[in-house]
């Protein structure tokens, strides 16, 4: 059933896709597209507290992105195949860890522990790839029903998919067909917005019992802003260099 936060979540993902659509710099397509908003909806959508799902939800974005990537760029599917396939792939390992997952602290913490070690592990070392820039040529009027409509059905989702509903790619499902051209930038980054998820996931956990739902939520927005300030500099540095 929809409530007020699912309407949120699809104005809030549409404008956020559009965003990366009609940005050029492939750095900054990245960038928003690992911005935590929908995050934060989908848990108030949800309405339960921040878990081990939520948690693991982050490697199976990574394991999204990757897929595509590898679909697109070395097996040469069409964009929207490998998308597909990829979606499919999420879902069907979220299904499957839904019935084996652990509901401890205990487990939670090394959850959030094996995710930084992952992002640590697949942080960025080689050079940056000179992907171009790209804009959509599809107009506003055109562009917008689409995303609406196919963010309207990625909400109907959440109820299958619980705890990992919340980190179901619905900016990076759009996103990558707007970052077709720059991959492995999009790639490159999410270990690093691995470790900005960790900041908001953690404090948000360590408040909830004391602040609830919502403030502990906000918590742990202060934490991620923190962490992803660096990140929007260096960000910057690397698509302006010149200032």
């Amino acid at each position: 059933m929809f409530n007020h936060w699912d309407l949120l979540l699809i104005v809030v993902v549409s404008a956020q896709a559009l965003f990366v659509a009609y940005v050029y710099h492939p750095e900054w397509k990245a960038f928003i597209i690992i911005l935590p908003i929908p995050f934060g909806i989908l848990i108030m959508s949800v309405g339960q507290p921040v878990g081990i799902s939520n948690v693991l939800g982050f490697l199976l974005l990574y394991l999204f992105a990757y897929a595509v990537r590898l679909l697109h760029c070395r097996l040469h599917l069409h964009i929207t195949a490998a998308i597909l396939l990829s979606t499919l792939l999420y879902i069907g390992v979220a299904r499957m860890l839904l019935y084996v997952l652990p509901d401890s602290e205990g487990a939670f913490w090394l959850a959030v522990v094996s995710v930084l070690g992952f992002a640590a592990a697949r942080a960025p070392r080689a050079a940056r790839a000179a992907e171009p820039g790209h804009v959509t040529s599809l107009p506003l009027y055109v562009k917008l029903p689409l995303i609406f409509g196919l963010v309207f059905i990625l909400v109907l989702l959440k109820t299958h998919l619980q705890g990992f509903a919340t980190t179901f790619p619905l900016v990076g499902l759009l996103g990558a067909y707007e970052a077709r051209r720059s991959l492995y930038t999009l790639t490159r980054r999410l270990p690093q917005a691995m470790v900005v998820f960790m900041a908001l996931v953690a404090v948000s956990h360590l408040t909830h019992p004391f602040l609830g739902l919502g403030l502990s939520l906000a918590a742990g927005w202060v934490a991620a802003a923190a962490v992803l300030y660096p990140l929007f500099h260096r960000v910057r540095r690397v698509a302006h260099p010149r200032g």
